[in-house]
């Protein structure tokens, strides 16, 4: 209720409570006294800001609970299996040391046996710079040989068949050409290039670029060596401010060498290895660049959306204020105007979710274009980049455009935050796991099967698509980071983020369990990456709420202090103090022999020679793929010399 209400010349106001409504010149203003002496009206009470620090501590006992079931099934499975990373190590920063045959034998022989006797050794080199190609020229003469057969058969017949096969060419040829006649020369002619490029790689250009794989013997010995190095924040702190050591205690001729365990063979993308260093930094930068462009497309397509709103609530205010429309109004004026107000809102959360969608799918191609040397890099640099990149546009953003302490009237308003948040949070639901459960069965095969001419290329077709565990991960933890951002001012979040858990639990066992299956050992990597984000990102809902939504309330800050104690005490608590057993695939490997990877079946390895073998050039089980010499005998048969005096 208003206890005043008077018309006045247009004047600036001080008073929090007041509300001044700018007209134009011509136009009076007027000023609403609101009574905030009223029950339910005024601040938020002292209890609700302790509530906030209560949930804390149970998202940190639930994240205790998580921890104890993901390190007991990870040391399960690796108790069950013997794979050649338990006894391989995976050393960087060679460098140059790499390159020259007397270091590599010095690195051998003195730097890494005195950890204890070593098996094999392999130098990661740029292979890739040949593979690559290969793989390319592979790509070109199959399709050369579907478009020759496309080219030959019979025209389809009627205007749906006609247009799937021009939707066809374009999608196995990603060009415009008129025809497969065009298309197929335009094919020939990168063939010819392609071969060209080949035959000038010559083999002294693929040499090590400062990576090493040791295996050893024994398990033991490369738990020897990873006690060099500093495990948990508190052991990497004590050397860094205490011990004063800010660089690897491991060197290698004046240079620092990093230690982590080895990827599994399968896990390396030999492929990816004529990119390193400043490329590499390179590619990044650039892929940055771009996610960073798409952010930035948003976050301005949500200010707009946020003036059209801004605009459409003053005309309402006014009609019903000014011009004493709320009684010359029917019921479908004032419907239409609500509704106009929620329009909005619901384009600006699809707005948010496109842009989602697009930095996913964006994204795709992006961890192609980095050219990460593992599977497992690839996963750990995704959920990061994904989650972040995603928590920016769904929440950051709308916070910042509408979401100040200054702006709380408006936050439960039609087209406020408040609602804003509820279409962000339901549409994140929903559209990302229909699009994940759509694209998973390979919709185009149903629209090009019949337009086939090789069994390659169906085979191709057929193929599962291949599932980035990462997206997972990232869509799971930007629900629940979302949901406890917007819980302050929207309770109704949690519901919608369990819901939103459900579906994506229902549609990854619908899909993701039938159709993927990743070795248990990068598994527990790519959880261990989405532990440390969660535990990091725990507490910032109570940051948002004290120090934004609530920014203006005196008693919001003790509730965050102690918050804050509790959260930072928990993430510095050794893992032992918390009752769980820290996953180690080292101890847990623990008298193991390298004589016991003869058990492992060759079909899990199958391109791999034996890890026993102690003919001269074996790799063991770290071995590059071979190039096919039916692409090219002659320079295959070089790079393959080359290959051998590397070991």
């Amino acid at each position: 209720r208003f206890d005043d209400f008077s018309i006045f010349p247009c004047s600036d106001t001080s008073d929090p409570a007041a509300y001044t409504l700018s007209l134009s010149s011509r136009t009076p203003c007027c000023k609403l006294e609101l009574d905030v002496s009223g029950e339910g009206v005024g601040d938020a009470p002292v209890l609700q800001y302790w509530v906030f620090v209560l949930m804390l501590v149970v998202i940190l006992v639930w994240y205790t609970f998580l921890r104890r079931k993901q390190n007991s099934t990870a040391a399960n499975a690796n108790l069950a299996n013997i794979t050649p990373a338990d006894f391989t190590v995976y050393l960087i920063g060679l460098g140059s040391g790499s390159q020259h045959r007397e270091d590599r034998t010095y690195l051998t022989d003195n730097f890494a046996s005195q950890f204890g006797n070593v098996a094999t050794a392999v130098y990661t080199t740029n292979a890739g710079t040949y593979l690559r190609a290969e793989k390319e020229l592979a790509r070109l003469l199959q399709l050369e040989e579907e478009l020759q057969r496309i080219k030959n058969a019979p025209k389809a017949s009627g205007c749906f068949g006609s247009l799937t096969a021009w939707l066809y060419l374009r999608f196995i040829t990603f060009t415009f050409l008129s025809g497969a006649s065009e298309c197929l020369e335009a094919t020939r002619a990168q063939i010819q290039v392609t071969k060209e490029r080949l035959g000038a790689i010559k083999a002294s250009e693929l040499a090590p670029i400062g990576e090493a794989l040791i295996t050893y013997e024994k398990a033991e010995s490369t738990k020897r060596l990873f006690g060099n190095q500093p495990k948990s924040l508190l052991d990497f702190l004590r050397v860094r401010l205490i011990d004063c050591q800010w660089s690897s205690t491991l060197k290698f001729k004046g240079r620092s060498l990093y230690a982590r365990r080895a990827p599994e063979p399968t896990d390396l993308l030999w492929e990816n290895t004529d990119s390193w260093g400043w490329n590499q930094l390179a590619r990044k930068l650039t892929s940055l660049l771009i996610t960073v462009t798409l952010l930035a497309i948003g976050a301005v397509l949500q200010f707009q959306l946020e003036d059209l709103r801004s605009d459409k609530r003053e005309d309402i205010v006014e009609d019903y204020v000014f011009r004493s429309r709320d009684t010359d109004q029917s019921f479908t004026e004032k419907a239409l105007q609500q509704a106009r107000l929620q329009g909005l809102s619901m384009v600006a959360a699809t707005v948010v979710v496109v842009i989602n969608t697009l930095i996913t799918l964006t994204l795709k191609w992006l961890n192609e274009f980095e050219r990460h040397h593992t599977r497992t890099d690839l996963e750990v640099t995704s959920i990061f980049k994904l989650t972040m990149a995603h928590l920016i546009n769904s929440v950051v953003v709308p916070l910042f455009v509408m979401g100040s302490a200054s702006k709380k009237r408006d936050w439960y308003t039609r087209g406020g935050l408040a609602e804003q948040a509820c279409w962000i949070q339901v549409g994140n639901a929903i559209v990302p796991n229909i699009l994940f459960w759509a694209f998973s069965y390979n919709p185009q095969k149903y629209l090009f099967r019949n337009h086939v001419q090789t069994q390659p290329m169906m085979n191709a077709l057929y193929n599962p698509v291949d599932v980035l565990l990462a997206e997972r991960y990232a869509n799971l933890m930007k629900t629940v980071i979302m949901a406890l951002l917007y819980m302050p001012i929207l309770p109704l979040s949690l519901p919608i983020a369990l819901g939103a858990v459900a579906i994506t639990y229902m549609v990854d066992a619908l899909v993701m369990l039938r159709n993927t299956a990743r070795p248990r050992e990068l598994e527990h990597y790519v959880v261990g990456s989405f532990n440390k984000l969660l535990i990091t990102l725990a507490p910032s809902f109570l940051l948002v709420a004290s120090l934004h939504y609530f920014a203006e309330e005196d008693a919001a800050i003790p509730p965050l202090i102690v918050g804050m104690v509790i959260w930072g005490i928990f993430y510095l608590l050794p893992p032992r103090f918390l009752g769980l057993k820290e996953y180690d695939a080292e101890a847990a490997t623990s008298g193991a022999e390298h004589s016991q990877l003869a058990d492992i079946r060759a079909s899990n390895y199958p391109k791999q020679p034996s890890a026993l073998d102690d003919a001269s050039g074996s790799y063991g089980f770290y071995a590059p793929p071979e190039p096919q010499l039916s692409v090219d005998p002659a320079v295959a048969r070089r790079v393959l010399e080359h290959y051998k005096e590397i070991p």
